[in-house]
């Protein structure tokens, strides 16, 4: 009880609300389909093999573990030809995520501590009417981290462009090593806590700043019971991950069984294999929205429980002027 083991388990429950799993969906359609269309038209504009928005491919679920590999090197190569596209793609889905996390925890929470129910559009309209508080949590760390970059490329070019220069910079080179040290406990950090940011704004309605104090202080305040958590919620997501994988994919298989033993006809054959993808790619879509749906769940279980360990309130508590219907 002291650990709330049955709540992380309802934490797995809720990820597969019909509420969340919606959500969940539309984030996943707005940034894997937006980054698609504009992926196409930035190809058609520039006439290129590749976009920076095609590094989001290398997260799309298809092929299993034996494509992870060639994902690994997709995102590399994106990497490599567009460093600064590649990072504002995905600085601007992580944005985009974000706020549709702030809609999976509040309806999360609402369920969990008040007994209410709330739905799509309710959950949807508190995300947007925090929307300053949601992005702003994750805007405000990652801003610090492209300014400290910024630094150390400013330093560069003034200390290492000319070679009478040169020597000062090697001198003066603790500078850049002391910013980077700097942007790697907050970015070490940021990617830790990262998870209970939506929720802070969720269940507390903090804003931006208040937000980040909470989410860091929780993961300084309890470090070890954190990582206890967080080692819990892998597990857990592994197994799930794995269930609802095959799920899909036994749905496919069922679902193969539609088509002729013999093939298509030849008419139209393009068109029809291009809607029965789409099809198969949106289930895959709505996979997404899972992992997404999974991971806003459990960072509001999460957060609840490390508010419990270092502020002492209780998991049930969470500010709400909302009046949604009783479930």
């Amino acid at each position: 009880n002291e650990l709330h083991l049955p709540l992380l388990g309802r934490g797995v429950v809720q990820s597969f609300h019909p509420t969340h799993l919606m959500l969940g969906s539309l984030a996943a359609l707005v940034v894997f389909g937006g980054g698609w269309l504009l992926d196409r038209t930035w190809i058609g504009i520039f006439d290129t093999d590749e976009s920076p928005f095609g590094v989001l491919g290398a997260f799309w679920p298809t092929g299993g573990p034996a494509m992870f590999e060639s994902r690994v090197q997709a995102f590399t190569r994106s990497l490599e030809s567009h460093e600064f596209g590649v990072a504002l793609v995905l600085v601007l889905a992580m944005l985009i995520a974000s706020l549709f996390l702030g809609a999976i925890a509040r309806s999360a929470a609402l369920d969990m501590c008040a007994k209410c129910r709330a739905g799509l559009f309710p959950s949807m309209r508190f995300a947007v009417r925090r929307v300053v508080a949601l992005l702003g949590a994750v805007g405000i760390p990652l801003v610090a981290i492209g300014m400290a970059l910024g630094l150390i490329k400013l330093f560069g070019l003034l200390l290492f462009s000319a070679g009478f220069t040169q020597p000062i910079g090697g001198v003066l080179f603790v500078v850049p090593l002391l910013i980077g040290l700097v942007v790697s406990i907050i970015a070490i950090a940021f990617a830790l806590f990262h998870c209970m940011l939506a929720p802070a704004t969720a269940i507390d309605e903090a804003d931006a700043i208040d937000a980040i104090q909470r989410a860091a202080g929780y993961l300084l305040g309890r470090p070890i019971r954190f990582v206890l958590y967080v080692v819990l919620f892998v597990i857990l997501l592994n197994y799930a991950y794995a269930l609802v994988q095959t799920i899909c994919r036994v749905a496919i298989g069922f679902a193969d069984g539609a088509l002729p033993d013999a093939g298509l006809e030849k008419t139209d054959a393009a068109f029809t294999r291009d809607a029965i993808g789409f099809w198969v790619q949106m289930l895959w879509l709505v996979f997404i929205g899972w992992v997404i749906s999974f991971y806003g769940s459990a960072s509001t279980v999460l957060y609840l429980i490390m508010r419990e360990a270092c502020d002492g309130q209780d998991v049930s508590v969470m500010v709400s002027n909302d009046t949604p219907s009783l479930g």
